[in-house]
């Protein structure tokens, strides 16, 4: 774990994105369901790798402390929050991030709720950083037979457009981007539970494969 100053609570992605963002999680407290066997290191065919740690775990060694009660009570609000999540550090072509991810389950299928934790901001301009806003991710998490490989999907801001356009689906969201191109949702978490138990349900075809960011790791 880094030591540059923890970004948590929201993840920072830039709304031109692919992907489906929110301003709220995609998860609720009761839907948490934490899997140990996604920590380890995973790597693709591309060298990419993703290495999962458990996050309360991590926290206590940054921290250098041995147990929840050594921290301050700041930092123990932040541990509480996440101490069911993973800690991921995301490599793709050396372009490093790291991740606070809560895992939760709907419908007995496993999701990742991301957000980002520590990035390398020395190198983007000052006022560059100012138009970043703080957002969660969400991607689905399947598993091999053997679980030796794992799949990691995130929804597709496309398909999110199509069911808007499409009148199938209402959601409360806010466009974004200079050409108003971009989609951030803002609905509560508890909607956002319910709008994705519907896209589970739905005859959608290739609901998570397609044109959107995806990686396949091995052990």
């Amino acid at each position: 774990m880094k030591n540059r100053r923890i970004i948590l609570v929201m993840g920072v992605f830039l709304l031109n994105s692919c992907i489906v963002k929110s301003l709220f999680p995609f998860y609720t407290k009761d839907s948490i369901s934490f899997e140990r066997k996604f920590i380890g290191k995973w790597h693709d065919e591309k060298n990419n790798y993703c290495e999962v740690f458990s996050f309360k775990e991590m926290y206590l060694k940054d921290k250098k402390v041995s147990s929840p009660e050594d921290l301050s009570p700041e930092d123990l609000e932040e541990y509480k929050m996440y101490k069911d999540g993973y800690y991921v550090e995301l490599s793709d072509e050396d372009r490093n991030a790291s991740f606070v991810a809560m895992p939760f389950k709907i419908r007995d299928q496993l999701f990742l709720d991301f957000s980002l934790f520590d990035v390398d901001m020395n190198t983007i301009n000052p006022v560059a950083t100012g138009h970043f806003v703080g957002m969660h991710t969400l991607a689905k998490l399947e598993f091999s037979n053997d679980n030796n490989s794992v799949e990691l999907l995130w929804f597709s801001e496309k398909k999110l457009v199509q069911l808007l356009d499409e009148d199938r689906i209402k959601i409360k969201h806010e466009r974004t981007g200079v050409n108003q191109s971009g989609y951030l949702l803002t609905a509560s978490s508890e909607e956002l539970e319910r709008f994705i138990t519907k896209y589970i349900d739905s005859d959608i075809q290739d609901k998570w494969k397609g044109e959107t960011i995806q990686y396949y790791f091995k052990r």
